[in-house]
């Protein structure tokens, strides 16, 4: 009997891998490409690319703009994240892609790449509703977050400051615009903390409205059903007034209209959606009607295999259902695209992406969440917890004070 041995040669094609994106994603990849670069004797040069030098939590982002959290918890420098000398970190703006050159515009500069990596992340979606653009305030990255709290104290010290009891009424209505996870997260911290805004400015809590606003039929419509009915439930304890069946007609700088109905405030939260980033469609390639892009079971592009995408960038779906936009997802993502980049320089053929549904959980504010995990529902303070534990040991794993798992 003879024994065959399949003998894996290293790929002679791949020098260059960048990644376009330092979110959960992209930064997940380039830890553990580094890695396992590192543990196989391989020298490649790997670059990352993002717009800012921060790695941004956006999980953290609604305990920012409540001043829960200090800024600087919720975005960590990119530079003490990466192994030195492991991995080239550039900053700049990503102006174009283009895959027959295999290129990328930056700032100018023209870089070329054998393999790249889409983690770009997405954007609010704006749809085409009068006055939105101009007179809301988007929740989706850490500068957001820091502008809505300094808008939110403001408020507070001008209702401190107004004798007209109307003006003053008018700063404390607040509108919280989207039911899915963003608007449920920063209503339910918003809820916990103006009370104390309140009393530090001398006006009535009692004059206090926050309002969250729903299009659909019901809060958290990418989740389960329960979660909703739970998330209405525990809002709605929190003295919200949540209303759901009702589109957003309009905005202006008084207040908005919805349903037929005005609601008078100077504060609306914009938190209805996301949308791909708009340089993958102005790049050529082929998106959704989100502006995302479809992958394949390996997450590569089908016309351009030499490209992997993840994260909000793409739309991948199980049995017919697109996975959640979560960062779980992302990590998990970024994880399997570092071992088939490895897979692909040792020259072994890469597996397809099996997704883990882990679970996941929605903050309520004050401790409290509601979500599945491993199967299990849990709401109130044990999610809440369960929640705070795993950012926390998110963020030790980044930091390099736990050693990176399996996802």
């Amino acid at each position: 009997m003879f024994l065959r041995y399949l003998v894996s040669m290293p790929n002679p094609e791949i020098h260059h891998i960048v990644l376009l994106g330092a979110g959960y994603g992209g930064l997940r990849t380039a830890l553990d490409l580094a890695q396992s670069c590192r543990r196989h004797g391989l020298e490649r040069r790997i670059t990352l690319i993002d717009r800012g030098h921060r790695h941004q939590l956006i999980t953290r982002l609604h305990q920012v703009a409540t001043d829960s959290v200090p800024a600087d918890e919720a975005a960590l420098p990119i530079v003490d994240l990466l192994p030195p000398g492991a991995v080239e970190i550039l900053q700049g703006n990503v102006e174009s892609i283009d895959p027959q050159e295999k290129s990328i515009r930056v700032d100018g500069e023209s870089i070329s790449y054998d393999r790249l990596v889409i983690a770009l992340g997405s954007e609010a979606a704006t749809p085409p509703i009068p006055g939105l653009r101009e007179h809301s305030l988007p929740l989706r990255w850490w500068q957001d977050a820091i502008h809505l709290r300094d808008h939110l104290q403001q408020a507070f010290a001008n209702a401190g400051q107004a004798t007209d009891p109307v003006i003053r009424q008018s700063w404390l209505r607040i509108a919280v615009v989207g039911g899915g996870s963003t608007g449920c997260q920063i209503a339910g911290e918003i809820a916990h903390w103006v009370t104390g805004l309140a009393d530090s400015h001398g006006v009535p809590v009692s004059e206090i409205h926050l309002l969250l606003l729903e299009a659909g039929p019901g809060l958290l419509q990418d989740c389960t059903p329960s979660m909703g009915e739970k998330a209405a439930s525990v809002l709605g304890r929190k003295g919200i007034d949540v209303r759901c069946d009702c589109p957003l007609e309009g905005v202006d700088p008084e207040g908005i209209n919805f349903a037929g109905e005005r609601f008078p405030c100077r504060t609306v939260i914009w938190s209805g959606g996301i949308q791909g980033n708009p340089l993958l469609a102005s790049s050529g390639f082929e998106v959704d009607g989100r502006g995302k892009l479809r992958v394949d079971d390996r997450l590569r592009l089908e016309a351009y295999p030499e490209i992997y995408a993840i994260g909000d960038a793409i739309t991948f779906e199980v049995d017919g259902d697109p996975l959640p936009a979560t960062a779980a997802v992302a990590l998990r993502q970024g994880a399997y695209v570092a071992t088939a980049l490895s897979d692909e320089i040792i020259g072994r053929p890469p597996k397809p992406f099996q997704p883990r549904d882990l679970g996941l959980l929605v903050s309520l504010g004050g401790g409290d969440a509601t979500g599945i995990v491993l199967g299990v529902p849990l709401e109130g303070s044990a999610a809440g917890l369960v929640k705070e534990s795993v950012e926390r040991w998110y963020v030790a794993t980044v930091t390099r004070k736990l050693p990176l798992v399996d996802l």
